[in-house]
């Protein structure tokens, strides 16, 4: 206990992030992390280039060259990997990528275009020139006015190897740090006007003013008063061009709810008889060549036929009525089955909340016939939905609306136009969206509920922060394990390992530690709490916001805290007594956390930029877990083309940029 409570302490005081476990890294740690990299890279570059043009991967590799409408469709790239390559980097943004891929594509294109234009020239002027500055007659190992320096590995490179009697050599960092700060600034001015002429361009083309949703606006928390049309036509009518329909929102969650339910019950009615006809058939190919299938003939007394059983409320009598039926009129699929061999389903018998208690909830359900309940709640659904769609206008509103003006410039006022004069009412007013990007339940949110989903969302996120800082933390402690292992009596066997093996468990473990748990569970995460818990209005408000706090989250988790945590007892003292400190600790760590930032950096630009070429992740569930039993659902895992989620891919390069800068 003692030795885990000195690993801790010695964390927290000495090196809680993992930047400062690699002070001094060698030489061995960084190219071992650059093959790992390299390794990591070839192996699934390598098998993306052998199987993409096998199999089913066409769908996953080249979908919008077929399973797109004609228009939007492009040419099938070439079989030959040199080819392929060289093609890849003769494709035009402008307008190639514009007119097939869309908005999103072309600037992502873009953003990359702009971080090599940014990241070249410094490569080529700024490194030949401080590291040289860096390296000749710097601190190293040497006594300088009776000052012992220890910089060793790769901190020799860093500014932190300057002598202290060669200063003069700062000016040369501050000269071309002005430089590049110049150089990105005037980058960030060319890319804005750019944003703004594409932008111009594609809302005024013909093509987007035809749309309707070029013309309509979305108005949310209007007032009681307000929310009719007679007042909404009063308070937009003046606008050029006018009105040409206003839709008052209400409140269907009751609807849609039994239209969720209707949905589980085809499902399940689908597999159930996709099950039965399949066992039917193995039992049919089982049964005696030279043995003659028996023929179905009609009754000769239809007036003896059993009469079929009223399609009445679903319940076990009733499903034991209708396996009767097809008992006593000989059904198709009683010449090869049992009863007992068909699909079976438990529903809620007199305890309905005691059916839904983990492990014990089973035995308070009851067993019935999947086709035969899941048939007759069927048809009691649509008998209610098809009602309840009748009586639409019974259903309560939910303080929104949609407003279609006649003319493009009308919507586009209307947005941005102020509409009410009490706080928080009609603030919300959206235009250029589509009913297919609308969250229609956020919709039922008033500016109350938002806010309150405001406070929870900065709750779960804070919390989120937390715990993957832990992870962070132990990372930590991953990269400084041989340090350990001379203060620590149960880590000794550590000093026993190859070198190579330690600079690996060191040098790229965390890296790849933290690589697989901020890409994979987080941004799933994330999602949930902006669509959900925050309660966006729209699919593109919901990943905008999740650009944005994945980002914040990334920079705080791969840069703040390897860089500012030396010590996290140390620094909070230190806070406390002077706020003003953190530039100074920034100007302290920076340097020598540059060294964790080589190995991650390597680790995940290529370990990323394969993993987005193979597609690791839906390969796995098209061919390992994308098992589908129903005809539809083979017909949706065939014809469904991988969106690319921009607020869960975006903020990693950002990331990048961030630290590169």
């Amino acid at each position: 206990m003692s030795d885990i409570i000195s690993i801790l302490n010695g964390t927290a005081n000495g090196a809680a992030g993992s930047a400062q476990g690699r002070e001094g890294t060698t030489i061995t740690t960084f190219v071992i992390s650059l093959a790992a990299g390299f390794i990591l890279f070839a192996v699934q570059f390598g098998l993306f280039l052998i199987i993409r043009n096998y199999l089913w991967a066409k769908r996953i590799y080249q979908p919008r060259s077929f399973l797109v409408p004609v228009k939007q469709r492009i040419k099938p790239p070439h079989p030959n990997p040199f080819k392929w390559l060289f093609a890849v980097f003769k494709i035009r943004e402008d307008p190639e990528v514009l007119e097939k891929a869309g908005m999103d594509a072309y600037f992502f294109l873009r953003f990359l275009s702009m971080c090599l234009r940014i990241f070249t020239p410094m490569a080529i002027i700024v490194m030949p020139i401080l590291i040289p500055l860096n390296v000749k007659g710097g601190k190293g190992t040497n006594t300088i006015a009776g000052v012992s320096y220890n910089v060793t590995g790769l901190d020799t490179l860093a500014w932190s190897n300057v002598s202290p009697e060669k200063t003069d050599r700062y000016w040369a960092h501050l000269f071309l740090g002005i430089g590049v700060v110049a150089w990105v600034c005037y980058i960030f001015h060319q890319e804005l006007s750019h944003y703004i002429v594409k932008r111009q361009e594609y809302i005024s083309s013909v093509a987007h003013r035809l749309k309707a949703s070029s013309t309509t606006v979305l108005i949310q928390d209007i007032p009681k008063k307000l929310c009719n049309t007679e007042a909404l036509e009063e308070l937009y009518g003046d606008f050029p061009g006018g009105i040409r329909r206003i839709w008052i929102n209400r409140d269907f969650t009751a609807l849609v709810d039994k239209d969720k339910l209707r949905k589980q019950y085809e499902d399940l009615l689908e597999n159930a008889e996709t099950d039965l006809l399949r066992r039917v058939a193995k039992q049919s190919r089982k049964a005696r060549p030279n043995e003659a299938a028996p023929e179905v003939r009609p009754e000769e007394n239809p007036a003896s036929l059993t009469a079929r059983p009223e399609m009445g409320p679903a319940s076990p009598a009733a499903c034991r009525q209708d396996l009767e039926y097809d008992l006593e009129t000989k059904a198709g699929w009683t010449k090869f089955l049992k009863p007992k061999q068909r699909d079976t389903m438990r529903i809620p018998d007199k305890h309905p909340i005691a059916c839904k208690i983990p492990l014990i909830g089973r035995f308070f359900k009851q067993k019935v016939d999947t086709i035969y309940y899941c048939r007759r709640e069927l048809a009691r659904l649509n008998r209610e939905i098809e009602m309840d769609t009748k009586r639409a206008d019974e259903y309560p509103q939910n303080q929104s609306a949609f407003v279609q003006f006649n003319s493009q410039k009308a919507a586009h006022l209307a947005c941005q136009s102020i509409a009410h004069t009490s706080p928080r009412h009609m603030r919300r007013r959206i235009v250029e969206i589509s009913p297919g990007d609308i969250n229609w339940p956020s919709l039922n949110l008033s500016w109350r509920s938002r806010y309150i989903r405001m406070v929870a969302f900065l709750f779960f996120f804070v919390l989120l922060v937390f715990v993957f800082g832990l992870i962070s933390f132990f990372t930590g402690i991953l990269s400084r394990v041989s340090t350990l292992s001379g203060s620590t009596s149960w880590l000794e066997w550590v000093g026993s390992l190859p070198r190579w093996l330690l600079s690996f468990v060191q040098g790229t473990l965390p890296p790849v530690i933290q690589v697989i748990v901020l890409s994979g569970p987080l941004p799933i995460l994330l999602r949930l709490l902006t669509n959900r818990t925050r309660g966006a209005t729209t699919g593109q408000e919901g990943e905008r916001s999740l650009q944005l706090w994945y980002f914040i989250f990334l920079v705080f988790e791969l840069f703040i805290i390897p860089t500012i945590s030396s010590g996290l007892t140390s620094i909070v003292e230190e806070l406390i007594r002077t706020p003003t400190s953190v530039p100074n600790i920034l100007a302290t760590n920076l340097p020598t956390a540059a060294n964790y930032f080589f190995s991650f950096l390597i680790v995940q630009a290529l370990s990323l930029s394969a993993t987005s070429i193979l597609q690791t992740i839906r390969l796995f569930k098209f061919y390992v877990i994308g098992h589908v039993n129903t005809p539809d659902a083979v017909f949706e895992k065939l014809s469904w083309t991988n969106l690319t989620r921009i607020g869960s891919n975006v903020p990693w390069y950002t990331t990048f940029a961030v630290i590169g800068t």
